[in-house]
Formats: C-alpha cells, sequence, structure tokens
C-alpha cells in the first residue's frame, strides 16, 4: 500500500452517531478517514475532481459492505477510495456513477498503487481508477504544468488585491494576463 503524504493524513473515527445522523448503518465495522487530497494542500482540482477522500473500514467479517459503501458515497460529495481491511488483509473499492451507481473491488491482497507524484487530483484520481482497470473520463484533465500555472495565478490574483503601489498593480497585473494567455482563458 502507498505511503501517503504526511499533509494528507486525517485519521479520525467516524462515529456511530454521525454516520447515524445520515442514516448510515456501519453494521458494526469501524469508518476511518485516513487522508483527505484537497486544494488547501496544495493539489489543484478540476471541476470532475475537487476531493478525494480515503475511507478506511475496518470489517469485522469478510463480507464486503456494500450498502455501507452506497451509503457513504451517497452522502459525500468527492471522490472516495474505500480500503476494507478484514485482519490486516487488505481490499479497495470505489463508487461511480455509470449512470446508476456501482461498486467496483478490487482482489483481496492484491498490490494497490496511487500517483503520489503529481499535484493534480485528476491524475491521482485517475491512477486509482487504473487499479479497477477503469478509465478517467474527464476530458478536462490537467496536467502539472497547468497546475503550477493556475496555483500562480491564484497567488497574484490574491498578491493583486492587497497590493497599494499602483506601478507594482500594472506588473502582477501583466504576469496574470500572460499566465492567463498560457493557460488559453478568454480573459
Amino acid at each position: 500500500m502507498n505511503d501517503f503524504p504526511n499533509t494528507t493524513i486525517v485519521n479520525k473515527k467516524i462515529t456511530q452517531k454521525l454516520l447515524k445522523k445520515y442514516v448510515i448503518d456501519a453494521e458494526d465495522n469501524e469508518v476511518i478517514l485516513r487522508n483527505v487530497f484537497k486544494e488547501e494542500l496544495g493539489y489543484y482540482r478540476s471541476k470532475e475532481v475537487e476531493e478525494i477522500l480515503i475511507i478506511e473500514i475496518k470489517l469485522t467479517s469478510q463480507y464486503l459492505p456494500e450498502k455501507l459503501i452506497q451509503n457513504l458515497t451517497l452522502n459525500i460529495p468527492y471522490k472516495i477510495l474505500f480500503i476494507l481491511n478484514f485482519e490486516n488483509r487488505y481490499n479497495f473499492a470505489i463508487a461511480t456513477f455509470e449512470p446508476k451507481l456501482v461498486i467496483h473491488y478490487s482482489v483481496w491482497g492484491r498490490d494497490f498503487k496511487i500517483n503520489l507524484k503529481t499535484s493534480s487530483l485528476d491524475e491521482i484520481w485517475k491512477s486509482i481508477l487504473e487499479n479497477f482497470n477503469l478509465k478517467f473520463e474527464n476530458t478536462d484533465i490537467i496536467s502539472d504544468e497547468e497546475a503550477k500555472l493556475q496555483k500562480e495565478l491564484s497567488t497574484l490574483e490574491k498578491l493583486l488585491i492587497k497590493e497599494l503601489d499602483f506601478s507594482k498593480k500594472v506588473e502582477i497585473r501583466a504576469r496574470i494576463n500572460k499566465i492567463k494567455k498560457e493557460l488559453k482563458y478568454d480573459n
């Protein structure tokens, strides 16, 4: 299994009380939010992939909790990779909409690889899907270079708002326009 970046580690147990609030029955399984990949942590999102959650479900039996995965997927608006842990043997699951909800499982004990060398959530999700032999259908995939430019653009736009000196504002605006042109923005 992958070693996730420290910035993404959450390791918070999702309580039965919270699950029941959303009418989710954990079936005596322990549900733990392990990792979160999101924009605030330096990852670049797209319209398709805003955030990726890694949720571990510690199983009390080798029975696959399909109803629990369905309910979590329907109640959480982000992409989710489920790690199913039974006596330190692992299986992985994701849910996709094709057009109805379909759950895909890996094989118990099979190695699972995720591309963590990128800062694009699209690329991370694409590498997760490849473990299930699924294709990422987003036509708007953001490359690492585009992601860096978007981050620089965001930083410059914030700087422009704070800057008081007119000549520096003009300089910042010129850099913003150059980046937008590179990203092929209409503005």
